[in-house]
């Protein structure tokens, strides 16, 4: 070998590890569940489109104050004005006047009863609380999308993961069985069935990398940023407990945000439906005035003497009763009992969802609790079954099918555990999102289930 040669490939090995060194620089580090919540919190346009309604919410209660704070106007007026009048035979002379006029006036208005006004300020307040509860069920939904999404990316990528174990293990079963055949200690039967075998998981695996980019294309538009890897669950703590139903069911009725928005427009369409009773009712207000007037009108000062200034001032109760406006207002009142009827069976209806669905979640999370722990065994079962199959193939009692069923029922076992190890957590975020507890702290709880990064 040359100098030349030796250096050339003493170059082309260091560009080889360079490049390897970078690749592992550059590659993305796995993404945990609290690092996307804390991005999609910021990015998200469902949460982004609330956080606004809640802002433009918020303005409903000044605007309702403001029909019991007082209204003061101020206004001025400037004119020039010509006047002619025609000449009256033994009466009067033709006259041409010119004359200003300026007006400077301020009004102040105070409502002192006016029912209408109350209990629009009721509802105001009402629909101000209402914007918060539902922000605050945007959040938690926002959370209970990326949990599932995150752990729909685990889904995918553990089927990804055992398919590829799968065929990982039949290539290298494949390839023993080829040295076999040429030693003669092998039939072409048993080459065949691997090859089946192996073409089976092969299409079981572009389906799984296929579910596994769905995933986690649907995991960015959650999260509002690129995720390439997200890190693995770890195990479940045994001892975690949710406690009675009854016990859930009374955090629901406090806590559930769709339960207290719905509760929350009944009592804003109560004081809607008190203003729009109300406006039978007199009102009372007080009101002051003050004008200044400033003209040379002839008709108000003589000719050559300047502007004659008047000040005029009042002060007035003023007390105005409605009595018809061509059935509007009984139109109005009756409109606004029907809302009311229909917020109180949204409530009702509501709750019966929420408690209905509250109790199926239950039960499918003891369920679900039940299922990993008979998953852990049937893959320990099935581990054990596949050692003895391989063992009796050697002993000539088994044969390569019986192999290849031990093989694929024992990772078809793991693809159960992991199902029901995904299904329980969010069936936990469900039912914490009923409550009305999947906030922050709960996904820094799930978040500490996962492997660390």
């Amino acid at each position: 070998m040359t100098t030349k040669t030796t250096l050339l490939l003493v170059a082309l090995s260091l560009v080889i590890v360079q490049g390897s060194t970078n690749a592992n620089e550059l590659a993305e580090p796995k993404t945990d569940l609290y690092t996307l919540f804390e991005q999609a919190v910021t990015h998200d346009p469902e949460l982004s489109a609330a956080r606004a309604a809640r802002m433009a919410a918020s303005e409903a209660l000044p605007q309702a104050r403001s029909g019991l704070l007082p209204n003061l106007s101020m206004s001025a007026e400037q004119g020039r004005y010509e006047r002619q009048t025609e000449a009256i035979s033994g009466f009067s002379s033709a006259q041409d006047d010119h004359y200003s006029r300026q007006v400077l006036s301020a009004n102040l208005r105070q409502p002192v009863f006016d029912l209408q006004a109350w209990y629009r300020f009721r509802a105001g307040q009402s629909l101000t609380v209402e914007a918060e509860t539902e922000y605050t069920d945007a959040l938690q939904s926002l959370s209970e999308r990326l949990v599932t999404g995150y752990f729909r990316v685990l889904r995918a990528q553990s089927r990804l993961d055992a398919r590829q174990s799968e065929q990982d293990a039949l290539s290298r079963q494949k390839a023993q069985i080829e040295k076999q055949l040429q030693a003669g200690i092998a039939s072409r039967i048993d080459l065949l069935e691997t090859r089946a075998e192996e073409s089976r998981v092969t299409v079981e695996l572009v389906n799984a990398r296929s579910e596994h980019a769905q995933a986690l294309r649907a995991l960015e538009a959650i999260a509002g940023v690129a995720v390439h890897e997200v890190v693995p669950l770890r195990q479940i703590p045994d001892t975690h407990s949710l406690g009675a139903l009854g016990a859930l069911v009374a955090k629901a009725e406090s806590g559930n945000p769709q339960l207290l928005l719905a509760r929350q427009e009944e009592l804003t369409a109560r004081h809607n439906a008190s203003a729009a009773r109300s406006a039978h009712a007199p009102t009372l207000s007080l009101e002051l005035s003050a004008q200044r007037d400033l003209s040379d009108s002839p008709d108000v000062t003589p000719p050559g003497t300047g502007d004659l200034t008047t000040d005029t001032a009042s002060v007035a109760l003023r007390l105005e009763l409605p009595i018809y406006s061509g059935g509007q207002t009984s139109s109005r009142s009756r409109e606004s009992h029907h809302l009311l009827d229909q917020a109180r069976e949204n409530f009702r209806l509501g709750r019966t969802n929420v408690m209905s669905e509250l109790e199926s979640n239950f039960e499918a999370l003891q369920s679900t609790r039940q299922a990993i722990n008979a998953g852990r065994q049937a893959v320990d079962a099935q581990r054990t079954a596949l050692e003895a199959a391989k063992k009796g193939q050697k002993a000539g009692v088994r044969d390569l099918v019986d192999i290849l069923r031990a093989r694929r029922e024992q990772f078809t076992a793991l693809d159960v555990l992991n199902e029901a190890r995904y299904d329980y957590v969010t069936t936990l975020a469900r039912i914490y999102r009923l409550t009305g507890e999947l906030g922050e702290e709960r996904i820094r709880q799930i978040n500490q289930w996962l492997a660390k990064r």
